[in-house]
Order: C-alpha cells, then sequence, then structure tokens
C-alpha cells in the first residue's frame, strides 16, 4: 500500500519496523500487516490544493480583473487610475503590477501596456479563463470570456467600466473627462458633451463588464450618445504587467 504523507513522501509497502530503546534497529517479523501507530499526517490539505489551484494559473501570462469598487470620471489622471488598480490588488493580496487600460490624449491604453503571453481572469473557487491569447486578440474587438470578475474572484453586476478606448485600444475621440480629472456632468457644448433631458452633460468612453464583442471596450450608454456620464460611477479593468 502506499501513503502520502506531509512533504509530498510516498511510503510503499509499510511494515511494523521501529527503532528500540537505546537507538538500535530491531528485527522483526514481517507480519504483512502495517503499525497502526503510524498516522499519515495531512494537516495543511485543504490549503495545499487550493494553492494548487490557484498556482494552475499560466504564470507567465497576465492576470486582469475589473474592480470591485467604482468611482467617477475624476481618476486623478491615467497615473491616478493605475494607482487604483494597484491598491485593488494589494487589498486581495495579489502580487505583480496592475495597471489600468485607459486611454486619453496623453497616450493610447494598447501602447501604455505591454502582453507577453495570455490574458486570463480568475472567478470563484480559482476558476481560471483566457479571455484573450495575446495582445492581438485582446485588441481584435471579441474576446473569448468577458472581464466580469474583480480582484477577490467575485462576478460583478453588469456596469459601466472607464476605458477612453475603442476596441482597438486607442482613444476615439474627445470623451476622457477631460483626461480623467472630471467628475461634473453638466457642461456647456463641447468636451465631449452631449444633450440629454435638455442638459448638455459632459462624458467619457465606457465598456461595459459583460460584453465580449467590441462593447467590452465601449459601449453605447445613453440615448444619442456613446459616452458615460463623467459625475456617474464605473469600473476599471485592471491587468498585471511584467
Amino acid at each position: 500500500m502506499s501513503l502520502v504523507v506531509a512533504g509530498c513522501v510516498s511510503l510503499s509497502g509499510l511494515r511494523g519496523d521501529h527503532v528500540a530503546d537505546g537507538g538500535a534497529d530491531a528485527d522483526v517479523a514481517d507480519t504483512g500487516t502495517a503499525d497502526t501507530s503510524v498516522v499519515p499526517t495531512v494537516d495543511g490539505a485543504v490549503e495545499a490544493a487550493a494553492d494548487a489551484a490557484e498556482a494552475a494559473a499560466p504564470v507567465s501570462g497576465h492576470r486582469i480583473f475589473v474592480t470591485s469598487a467604482t468611482f467617477d470620471g475624476n481618476l486623478g489622471g491615467a497615473s491616478g487610475a493605475n494607482a487604483r488598480c494597484a491598491t485593488a490588488a494589494t487589498n486581495a493580496h495579489l502580487t505583480g503590477m496592475f495597471k489600468a487600460i485607459l486611454s486619453d490624449p496623453g497616450g493610447d491604453a494598447k501602447d501604455r501596456l505591454t502582453f507577453v503571453d495570455t490574458i486570463y481572469i480568475v472567478a470563484t473557487g480559482h476558476q481560471i479563463s483566457t479571455v484573450a491569447t495575446d495582445a492581438t486578440e485582446l485588441w481584435g474587438g471579441k474576446l473569448r470570456t468577458p472581464i466580469s470578475y474583480d480582484e477577490n474572484e467575485n462576478a460583478v453586476p453588469l456596469g459601466a467600466v472607464w476605458t477612453g478606448s475603442a476596441a482597438d485600444g486607442t482613444l476615439p475621440g474627445s470623451c476622457h473627462c477631460q483626461q480623467w480629472t472630471l467628475a461634473t456632468g453638466q457642461s456647456s457644448i463641447g468636451n465631449c458633451s452631449y444633450m440629454q433631458a435638455g442638459v448638455f452633460h459632459s462624458g467619457g468612453w465606457a465598456g461595459s463588464s459583460a460584453a465580449t464583442n467590441q462593447e467590452w471596450a465601449l459601449a453605447n450608454w445613453a440615448a444619442g450618445a456613446t459616452s458615460y456620464d463623467c459625475a456617474l460611477q464605473a469600473r476599471l479593468y485592471c491587468v498585471e504587467q511584467r
């Protein structure tokens, strides 16, 4: 018989051998039965199994999540958005550097981020799903699975996610809440404003956390406008960088 004990040691053909008083080996007859005083150690088995499941993530890949927290359009600029991603990752005890998928006049998301391997989400119970195999697929307009789990592996409800980006990772126009420093919805004409109920609103480009088509990055959120009101709350996509 084989037993697996702590430290992944396998004991085959366990016999009743033991050490006699004084440290000398005592010969005993092989009765064909195991010494019932020997009990395998299984402490931490459940935790080890969970760790093994989590370790199944592609080690050279990039984890991505949507934040559990929501924010208005004043993210503190692109650097502020990155800081929010870093805080979310740290609070969830995730290692590595995480940055926001966000474009503004200072740069496109696709140029701010580097991908060398698979982009994946981790769902409840350490379940891993591929979002895209590489940058080409990520920015190709169709994801394999929606980015709908947060940093704590919890599913988030359908909602808006600030991106400032089209599905190709570029800034498609001027809808960026004044480079992500504006949290005021009403505005004068301009600054990517749109009319709703007789009032002009400032908007920022936002995607949908439930989408796998191009709307994952840029969705329609208001009648007559694709931008999302800067005064409203939305999440961020955060992706691991190496």
